[in-house]
């Protein structure tokens, strides 16, 4: 547990350290994804996979009241990126030279395939961004009342929800 906590402290002083999430208008996606949405969401997949004991069964006991607060404040800050991005009238996907994740795998869609699948659907992708903060947001209710079993089901909305975007709007390989 303690090493579990140190994780979290370290992805907190590093999300502090990158865009604040209501920037979304301003950064590229790269950055966003990268200094908010992917390390809170990995750290509310962690922290919930915490909850569940040698038995399967899920204790919110498991979780000192210091890990419900950092749980409680990446669903604040990825609730606020989504917000964000749904507001946000253009999507630059990442700044001039900068290489997206996996950008060499064959198949890989490039920047300027994501911009213009984002273009060609700015609604669906703003519904995208408010499936997220709401998925965070139950996140942020789950934490806040320290529910295991909330918390356990709002991890998986996420987990889908941002599977759905990106397979919309940053993987797919044809029409």
């Amino acid at each position: 547990m303690r090493i579990v906590f140190l994780f979290l402290a370290a992805v907190s002083l590093v999300t502090a350290c990158g865009p604040m999430p209501g920037d979304a208008g301003k950064a590229t996606l790269r950055q966003v994804m990268a200094d908010t949405i992917e390390p809170q969401s990995a750290l509310v997949q962690d922290m919930t996979f915490e909850l569940y004991d040698d038995n399967g069964e899920l204790d919110p006991r498991r979780l000192s009241t210091s890990h419900w607060d950092v749980i409680e404040q990446a669903g604040k800050d990825l609730e606020k990126a989504g917000r964000a991005l749904a507001r946000a009238e253009t999507h630059k996907v990442t700044a001039e030279g900068v290489a997206l994740q996996g950008a060499d795998a064959e198949g890989a869609a490039t920047p300027e395939e994501i911009a213009a699948w984002i273009e060609a659907d700015h609604d669906g992708f703003a519904a995208e961004a408010r499936k997220l903060a709401g998925a965070a947001q139950n996140i942020v209710v789950a934490a806040q009342l320290r529910d295991a079993i909330e918390l356990d089901a709002a991890a998986l909305s996420l987990g889908d929800t941002c599977s759905s975007c990106h397979n919309q709007f940053w993987y797919r390989q044809s029409e």
